[in-house]
């Protein structure tokens, strides 16, 4: 018998060991109720907790559906409608707008300082990377164009000044008379 007892002590430490492992890794339950065992001040805290919450969450919900009130005037505003299967990230749509918007201005604004008028021109001019680049290949455009023989500009020394008068009209008898001086 004595070894049963001897085995015994030695069994309760590590089941001691056990639960305390269990203790500080979870909580305990407590049988009572919380509410319970916390007095009146306790329960008064609890309650007061409680309706904090549930007025926070009343105004979360209120801010919520302010906020979706916004992002659709922001979209109708924009013209920006969310396409089928998708919540519609209004402000995302209108910054890629505009960044497009800014892009084909900084395309235009260099196609007009370097007179270029050549949709295929303008194309390539829109395939460029960056601002940079865009500004390279418009000078390069710019001189190309300008290097390129185009119509030339009618010269004014040459050809007839007027219409000769005809063959019998009074206005070749006056021409003649005019040059040699009869009046």
């Amino acid at each position: 018998m004595t070894e049963t007892t001897a085995t015994q002590p030695s069994a309760k430490p590590d089941a001691t060991k056990a639960e305390a492992g269990k203790t500080a890794a979870e909580p305990q339950t407590p049988q009572q109720p919380a509410s319970e065992s916390l007095g009146d001040g306790g329960k008064k805290a609890l309650e007061a907790e409680r309706e904090a919450r549930r007025e926070a969450e009343k105004n979360l919900n209120a801010l919520k559906s302010e906020f979706e009130g916004f992002k659709t005037s922001l979209s109708e505003a924009f013209g920006v409608k969310p396409k089928q299967g998708q919540d519609g990230d209004a402000l995302k749509t209108v910054q890629e707008q505009l960044a497009q918007m800014q892009r084909e201005t900084a395309v235009f604004r260099l196609a007009a300082q370097h007179h270029i008028d050549d949709p295929d021109d303008l194309d390539l001019l829109k395939s460029a990377k960056d601002e940079t680049a865009m500004t390279k290949l418009a000078e390069r455009l710019a001189a190309k164009a300008e290097s390129t023989p185009g119509t030339p500009k009618p010269d004014a020394t040459q050809g007839g000044k007027a219409d000769p008068p005809a063959l019998n009209s009074d206005g070749l008898e006056q021409a003649i008379k005019s040059k040699l001086g009869i009046t």
